[in-house]
C-alpha cells in the first residue's frame, strides 16, 4: 500500500516523497554502487574576499537567508567593525563566488562553506556569540511587532520568528527563552519544535511536558499544525491555561499577537497530561445547550463512560452529574465509579485500536451559546471566547498525526509520592466515597501481616469497578477465609508460587475471572487463575500497600489511554504504565494480568 501510495504521489502529485522504514532484513542483492568520498579540500581553509570577518560569522546564522540588519549585529556580537548595511550590501556584492545577495538578505551560495566556517569556531566564542545575539533579538522586539506575529512585520521579524529559538540553544538559554510567553507567541512552530529537540537531546533529556515547547510538540502530535501564528498561539494560550501556568498564559496575551480565540475555562486534559485532575468528565462526543435555573448550562455525553454531566457556561463548574440514562436534574450525580457497574472510563488496547479507532480524535463536537463556545474532544471539554465572534467560524480541526514523523511526545509522570499508597491519591482517582477503611475491630482474626493490617484501617481499599477488575467494599465485607486448596483449585502446580504460604487467605475482589487474595501471613497479593489455561503469574503484588500503589497509577492511566489524542500517545501512556508498575514493584510486576488487556491485539 505504502509503495502504491508513493507512486501515485510520485507520477501524479509530482512531489518528492521520503519514506521512513524499517531495515531492510533481506539478503542484499547485488547491485552497482557508487562511493562518493568528501573532497580532498573539503577542510582547508577557504580563500575569503575582503570583509573575512564578517562573512565568517555570517556562518553562525540560524535561518540562511540573512536581513543586513541582523548580519551587522552578527558582526557586532562577534567584536567585529560596526559596518553599516550598505556596506555589508557592497561586501556581498564583491563576493559573488560565495555569496547571493537579493537586496534585502544575504545567503551562503554553498552551505558546505557556512559549515567550514562555523567548524573553524571554538565553542565558547561561538556560545558569546549566539547569546549576544539573543539578547538583541528580545531588546529589540518591539521594532517588529505586529499583530499577526514578527514574521508578518518584515524580514527582521521572519528571522526573529525563525531563528531565535535555535540561537537560545546554542547560547545556553533557550529554556529562559521558552518560559517567556510573550516570545513564545511569536516563534515559528516548527522551527521552535527543532529547536526543542536540539536543546533536550543535547541535554540528554526528556522533553518536559510544563514547558511550552512540550506543548509545542504535543499539538504537533495531535495534528495541531499549519495554522495562522495568533491561531498557533490560542492554541498555546489553551494548553498553558488547562496546565494552570498562568505565568505562560498571561505572557501570551501580552504578546501583541491578536488572539482569534481566548480559553475562557478548561476541563480538558491537554495532550500529555498525566494528573488526577483530568479524569473528569473523561473523554466527551456530545455538547448541547440545555435549560437550567438560574444558569446558562450545556449538557455533555461521554465518548467510552458514556454518562451525562451538566456544566455552567460562564464558569465551567459542573452543575449536576455523572448521570446514568439521561441528562441528571439539579444536584444529581453519580459516584465516579458506581459500585459493581462497568463505566467502561478504562478500556482495552484492542477497543481503543480497533473498530475505527485508530486515530483518536483532538475534537469531537461543539456548541455556541451567547459569545461562548463550549468545545469537546478527547481530553474533555472547555469553552473559548472569540475576538469576533460575528466572524469567527469555530476552531479549526487538527490534521491528524504527521505522516513521516514527529517531534517526539512530552508526557508527564506521576509523582515520585505515588510511589507509595496514599488516602489522597487513592480519592483523587477512585473518589473518597469509594475508598473505604476498615475498623481495627472488623479486621479478621487471621490476618497477622502488620502493614496489611495497617493499610486497611489508615489507608483504606477502593471499592471500584473497572479494568477488568473488581474490588469489593472493604468495610461491608465478612472477610471469611479461603484455605489454600480452595484458592488454587484451578491451578497448575507448576503455576503456584513458591512465596504462597498456606493461608489464610482473604478476598479482596476478583480480576479477569480471578480471586485478588490477600495472603493473611505474608501480607502479599496473589490473583487465582480463573481457569486451567490461565498462566498469568499468580503474585500480584509483594504486599499490601504495593499493590494500591500500583493501583492508583495503573487506573489513573488506564483512564488516560482513552483520553489520548494520538495513537503515538496512546503508545508512550501504554510504555509509562509499565515502566511505573515496575518501578513501584518489580516482581508484582512480572505478572501479565497487569499487561494483558494492554497487548490483546499482539
Amino acid at each position: 500500500m505504502v509503495r502504491t501510495l508513493v507512486g501515485l504521489l510520485a507520477r501524479h502529485g509530482r512531489v518528492k516523497v521520503i519514506v521512513e522504514t524499517e531495515p531492510d532484513e533481506r539478503p542484499q542483492q547485488d547491485r552497482l554502487a557508487l562511493l562518493v568520498t568528501a573532497a580532498a579540500e573539503a577542510d582547508r581553509p577557504m580563500d575569503l574576499p575582503p570583509h573575512e570577518s564578517a562573512i565568517r560569522v555570517l556562518a553562525l546564522a540560524e535561518p540562511r537567508h540573512v536581513p543586513l540588519t541582523v548580519w551587522r549585529e552578527l558582526i557586532r556580537a562577534g567584536d567585529g567593525p560596526d559596518l553599516t548595511e550598505e556596506s555589508l550590501a557592497e561586501v556581498a556584492r564583491r563576493s559573488p563566488d560565495v555569496l547571493t545577495f537579493d537586496g534585502e538578505s544575504v545567503a551562503f551560495i554553498d552551505e558546505r562553506a557556512a559549515d567550514r566556517l562555523r567548524r573553524g569556531y571554538e565553542p565558547d566564542v561561538a556560545r558569546h556569540i549566539h547569546g549576544r545575539l539573543v539578547t538583541w533579538l528580545l531588546s529589540a522586539a518591539e521594532a517588529w511587532s505586529h499583530p499577526a506575529g514578527w514574521s508578518a512585520s518584515g524580514s527582521v521579524g521572519r528571522y526573529a520568528a525563525h531563528g531565535l529559538p535555535m540561537h537560545a540553544v546554542q547560547a545556553g538559554r533557550f529554556d529562559a527563552v521558552q518560559r517567556d510567553g510573550r516570545v513564545v507567541a511569536q516563534l515559528d512552530q516548527v522551527a521552535f519544535l527543532d529547536a526543542a529537540n536540539c536543546h533536550y537531546r543535547e541535554a540528554v533529556l526528556a522533553m518536559d511536558a510544563n514547558t511550552s515547547s512540550g506543548d509545542a510538540a504535543n499539538l504537533w502530535l495531535s495534528g495541531v499544525d499549519s495554522l495562522s501564528q495568533g491561531e498557533w498561539a490560542s492554541w498555546l494560550h489553551l494548553m498553558s491555561t488547562a496546565r494552570g501556568d498562568r505565568s505562560l498564559a498571561e505572557g501570551i496575551e501580552r504578546s501583541g499577537i491578536t488572539l482569534p480565540w481566548r480559553p475562557r475555562w478548561s476541563r480538558w486534559r491537554p495532550p500529555g497530561g498525566v494528573r488526577a485532575e483530568y479524569l473528569q468528565p473523561g473523554s466527551v462526543r456530545k455538547l448541547w445547550a440545555v435549560p437550567w435555573p438560574g444558569r446558562t448550562a450545556v449538557a455533555s455525553q461521554g465518548a467510552w463512560d458514556t454518562r451525562f454531566h451538566v456544566w455552567d457556561v460562564e464558569s465551567g463548574d459542573l452543575l449536576a452529574g455523572p448521570w446514568t440514562g439521561g441528562v441528571p436534574e439539579p444536584s444529581q450525580a453519580e459516584p465516579r465509579w458506581p459500585a459493581g457497574a462497568e463505566t467502561d472510563a478504562t478500556q482495552p488496547w484492542v477497543q481503543l485500536t480497533t473498530y475505527g479507532n485508530t486515530e483518536p480524535e483532538l475534537l469531537t463536537d461543539s456548541v455556541r451559546v451567547g459569545d461562548t463556545i463550549v468545545q469537546a474532544g478527547m481530553g474533555g471539554l472547555f469553552a473559548i471566547e472569540p475576538a469576533d465572534p460575528a466572524q469567527f467560524a469555530g476552531i479549526r480541526p487538527g490534521h491528524g498525526e504527521p505522516f513521516l514523523a514527529d517531534f517526539g511526545t512530552a508526557l508527564e509522570t506521576t509523582p515520585a509520592s505515588w510511589g507509595t499508597a496514599a488516602p489522597e491519591t487513592l480519592a483523587d482517582v477512585f473518589g473518597s466515597e469509594a475508598v473505604r477503611r476498615v475498623p481495627e475491630s472488623a479486621l479478621p482474626e487471621g490476618l497477622h501481616d502488620e502493614e496489611a493490617r495497617r493499610v486497611l484501617t489508615e489507608i483504606g481499599l477502593p471499592t471500584f469497578t473497572g479494568a477488568e477488575m473488581s474490588l469489593l467494599a472493604a468495610d461491608e465485607q465478612d472477610w471469611a477465609e479461603l484455605t489454600l486448596d480452595v484458592l488454587w483449585s484451578d491451578a497448575d502446580e507448576d503455576l503456584i508460587p513458591e512465596s504462597a504460604g498456606d493461608g489464610p487467605y482473604f478476598r479482596l475482589g476478583t480480576w479477569m475471572g480471578g480471586v485478588i487474595a490477600l495472603d493473611g501471613e505474608e501480607g502479599a497479593v496473589y490473583r487465582s487463575p480463573a481457569d486451567e489455561y490461565d498462566d498469568h503469574d499468580p503474585l500480584i503484588a509483594s504486599s499490601l500497600g504495593g499493590f494500591l500503589a500500583m493501583l492508583q497509577g495503573y487506573v489513573l492511566l488506564r483512564c488516560l489511554l482513552t483520553m489520548a489524542s494520538s495513537l503515538g500517545e496512546r503508545e508512550e501512556l501504554r510504555e509509562q504504565i509499565e515502566v511505573e508498575l515496575d518501578w513501584i514493584d518489580e516482581e508484582g510486576a512480572e505478572s501479565s494480568a497487569w499487561t494483558s488487556a494492554l497487548y490483546d491485539t499482539d
